[in-house]
Protein backbone atom coordinates (compact mmCIF):
# COMPACT_ATOMS: atom_id res chain seq x y z
CA UNK A 1 0.00 0.00 0.00
CA UNK A 2 2.57 2.11 -0.86
CA UNK A 3 1.51 5.67 -1.29
CA UNK A 4 -1.72 5.88 0.53
CA UNK A 5 -1.91 8.36 2.63
CA UNK A 6 -2.61 7.67 6.55
CA UNK A 7 -1.72 3.56 6.03
CA UNK A 8 0.33 2.32 8.92
CA UNK A 9 -1.07 -0.65 9.57
CA UNK A 10 -2.29 -3.41 7.02
CA UNK A 11 -2.71 -7.16 6.56
CA UNK A 12 -0.98 -8.99 4.05
CA UNK A 13 -1.55 -12.33 2.20
CA UNK A 14 0.09 -14.43 -0.47
CA UNK A 15 -2.24 -16.80 -2.90
CA UNK A 16 -1.50 -19.25 -5.96
CA UNK A 17 -4.10 -20.17 -8.44
CA UNK A 18 -4.41 -22.77 -11.07
CA UNK A 19 -7.01 -21.96 -13.79
CA UNK A 20 -8.25 -24.21 -16.73
CA UNK A 21 -10.73 -22.56 -19.31
CA UNK A 22 -11.16 -23.58 -22.73
CA UNK A 23 -8.07 -25.43 -23.12
CA UNK A 24 -5.79 -22.80 -21.74
CA UNK A 25 -4.07 -23.86 -18.15
CA UNK A 26 -2.86 -20.61 -16.32
CA UNK A 27 -0.85 -20.50 -13.19
CA UNK A 28 0.18 -17.77 -11.23
CA UNK A 29 0.52 -16.11 -7.57
CA UNK A 30 -0.35 -13.02 -6.25
CA UNK A 31 -0.25 -11.00 -2.76
CA UNK A 32 -3.12 -8.98 -1.21
CA UNK A 33 -2.61 -5.87 1.11
CA UNK A 34 -5.81 -4.27 3.10
CA UNK A 35 -5.50 -1.63 5.24
CA UNK A 36 -7.73 1.24 6.76
CA UNK A 37 -6.78 4.72 6.42
CA UNK A 38 -7.08 7.52 8.84
CA UNK A 39 -10.85 7.94 8.21
CA UNK A 40 -11.36 4.36 8.55
CA UNK A 41 -12.21 4.11 4.82
CA UNK A 42 -11.09 1.08 3.24
CA UNK A 43 -7.72 0.61 0.94
CA UNK A 44 -6.41 -2.57 -1.02
CA UNK A 45 -3.67 -3.88 -3.00
CA UNK A 46 -4.20 -6.68 -4.81
CA UNK A 47 -1.34 -8.19 -7.45
CA UNK A 48 -1.43 -11.26 -9.16
CA UNK A 49 1.11 -12.32 -11.94
CA UNK A 50 0.91 -15.34 -14.32
CA UNK A 51 2.14 -16.85 -17.75
CA UNK A 52 -0.74 -18.73 -20.13
CA UNK A 53 0.74 -19.90 -24.21
CA UNK A 54 -1.53 -17.11 -25.47
CA UNK A 55 -0.44 -14.19 -23.54
CA UNK A 56 3.22 -14.94 -22.06
CA UNK A 57 3.90 -13.51 -18.72
CA UNK A 58 1.29 -10.61 -16.87
CA UNK A 59 0.64 -8.94 -14.41
CA UNK A 60 -2.49 -7.51 -12.69
CA UNK A 61 -2.74 -4.83 -9.93
CA UNK A 62 -5.70 -3.49 -8.45
CA UNK A 63 -5.98 -0.64 -6.50
CA UNK A 64 -8.98 0.25 -4.41
CA UNK A 65 -9.63 3.76 -2.51
CA UNK A 66 -12.82 4.40 -0.87
CA UNK A 67 -11.90 7.73 -0.08
CA UNK A 68 -11.26 8.41 -3.75
CA UNK A 69 -14.11 6.04 -4.41
CA UNK A 70 -12.65 4.59 -7.33
CA UNK A 71 -10.70 1.83 -8.39
CA UNK A 72 -7.52 1.34 -10.25
CA UNK A 73 -6.23 -1.62 -12.71
CA UNK A 74 -3.07 -1.59 -13.48
CA UNK A 75 -2.52 -4.32 -16.66
CA UNK A 76 0.99 -5.28 -17.55
CA UNK A 77 1.89 -8.15 -20.20
CA UNK A 78 5.77 -7.63 -20.63
CA UNK A 79 6.02 -10.71 -23.45
CA UNK A 80 3.80 -8.68 -25.63
CA UNK A 81 5.36 -4.90 -24.46
CA UNK A 82 1.55 -3.94 -23.66
CA UNK A 83 0.83 -1.35 -20.45
CA UNK A 84 -2.24 0.11 -19.89
CA UNK A 85 -3.65 1.50 -16.50
CA UNK A 86 -7.16 2.56 -16.23
CA UNK A 87 -9.30 4.59 -13.43
CA UNK A 88 -12.90 2.92 -12.95
CA UNK A 89 -14.95 5.24 -10.48
CA UNK A 90 -17.08 3.41 -7.84
CA UNK A 91 -21.08 3.17 -9.42
CA UNK A 92 -23.24 6.31 -7.87
CA UNK A 93 -26.80 5.16 -6.81
CA UNK A 94 -29.16 7.25 -8.41
CA UNK A 95 -26.74 9.17 -10.87
CA UNK A 96 -28.35 9.92 -14.27
CA UNK A 97 -28.01 6.66 -16.14
CA UNK A 98 -26.40 4.52 -13.48
CA UNK A 99 -27.10 0.83 -13.68
CA UNK A 100 -26.30 0.65 -9.77
CA UNK A 101 -29.25 -1.46 -9.25
CA UNK A 102 -28.61 -3.86 -11.78
CA UNK A 103 -24.98 -4.34 -10.94
CA UNK A 104 -25.81 -5.28 -7.91
CA UNK A 105 -28.66 -7.04 -8.26
CA UNK A 106 -25.90 -9.05 -10.99
CA UNK A 107 -23.11 -9.37 -8.08
CA UNK A 108 -25.94 -10.91 -5.37
CA UNK A 109 -27.05 -13.60 -8.36
CA UNK A 110 -23.32 -14.89 -8.86
CA UNK A 111 -23.42 -15.74 -4.69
Amino acid sequence: LTGAAGVTDFMHATYKFSLDRASMRRQGEGELWFAFDDAGLPVMRLQGSARSPRFGHGMITIFVSAAERALYAHFALSDLHEVECVRYPFPERGAPGSDYDHRLQRLRARR
